[in-house]
């Protein structure tokens, strides 16, 4: 699993972020302190997941193994946003890959 953090909200930043929150050793976090991965997700020409902002962030993509990065990437199982408020479709959709 990848994780990435992008500096949105005022106090963000490399030196305030907390790895702990996502401590599992199968995840590897990034910072994306330029918002590249965030506003690549948020042009519909890479792939449209409906966000309505210009940086796709508080979010999740699900994909499964098959899945390849290229333009669009494939294999996409789910999305949702914010994570809380859509945590229900991504409990659903990951737990059957458990």
């Amino acid at each position: 699993m990848y994780a990435i953090w992008l500096p949105m909200l005022p106090g963000d930043s490399r030196g305030e972020w907390d790895k702990s929150v996502l401590g599992d050793p199968r995840v590897v976090q990034f910072w994306d302190g330029q918002r590249v991965v965030g506003r690549w997700l948020a042009d519909r020409h890479n792939i449209d997941i409906g966000y309505p902002g210009p940086v796709v962030w508080d979010a999740f993509l699900l994909f499964n193994r098959e899945a390849r990065w290229g333009r669009p990437p494939t294999n996409l199982l789910t999305s949702g946003f914010p994570v809380i408020g859509d945590s229900a479709n991504l409990k659903a959709r990951l737990t059957p890959l458990l």
